[in-house]
């Protein structure tokens, strides 16, 4: 028997067409088997340690997948690939056409090589929190339990993210 999971994913673009790349992981998301629940507004927010010509455009996606999470993983990074993604030999921050990050999958902590969820910066990073917040208010961390109404508030990301008009289609 399949099992349905639910996933949280944070979606980031700084290059090129931002809008249309953020569109692109979500219709790509479909083509592996996800279920789009919600999409969350588009937030543009400034690059954080490093410096860019343009800033990011970020949203947030809940959906259901059949797809384990090492699959759905390798499945995300494929997206990204696909969209133009080249990924550093060395662990810095870059502009990026675009990034999608797992930040929940069902209520799994992974601390792997490969993969770490909950994603083991989103506490940190308003541009992360106010779009998954939008889409599920009531949801909480499953490593403390903690509300992310209540992480937000202790962040300490005191960057500017602005809500925009434009929607993602799903």
């Amino acid at each position: 028997m399949e099992i349905k999971n639910t996933f949280y994913l944070s979606l980031g673009s700084n290059l090129g067409d931002r809008l249309s790349n953020l569109q692109f992981a979500i219709n790509s998301l479909s083509a592996i088997d996800c279920e789009i629940i919600s999409v969350s507004s588009i937030y543009e927010s400034e690059p954080i340690g490093f410096s860019a010509e343009q800033k990011f455009y970020n949203a947030a996606i809940k959906g259901n997948t059949f797809n384990s999470v090492e699959k759905f993983m390798s499945s995300l990074m494929d997206i990204e690939k696909k969209a133009g993604r080249v990924r550093q030999e060395i662990n810095e921050y870059s502009s990026r056409p675009l990034d999608i990050d797992i930040i929940f999958f069902n209520n799994l902590i992974i601390n792997t090589d490969f993969i770490q969820i909950p994603h083991p910066r989103y506490r940190e990073r308003k541009f992360v929190l106010l779009p998954i917040i939008e889409i599920q208010q009531d949801l909480s961390d499953p490593s403390d339990l903690k509300h992310l109404s209540e992480i937000l508030v202790l962040c300490g990301d005191n960057s500017e993210i602005k809500k925009l008009e434009a929607l993602l289609v799903y």
